[in-house]
């Protein structure tokens, strides 16, 4: 079970990551649209 919190944790960040990185390009966009 202390392994699987582990890999949980793990699974977490990766898909933190993926939102952020899908996310962070769009918001630049909008930024750019609006200046």
């Amino acid at each position: 079970m202390h392994g699987l919190q582990k890999y949980s944790r793990y699974i977490f960040l990766t898909g933190f990551m993926i939102f952020f990185l899908t996310l962070y390009p769009q918001v630049i966009k909008v930024q750019q649209r609006v200046q």
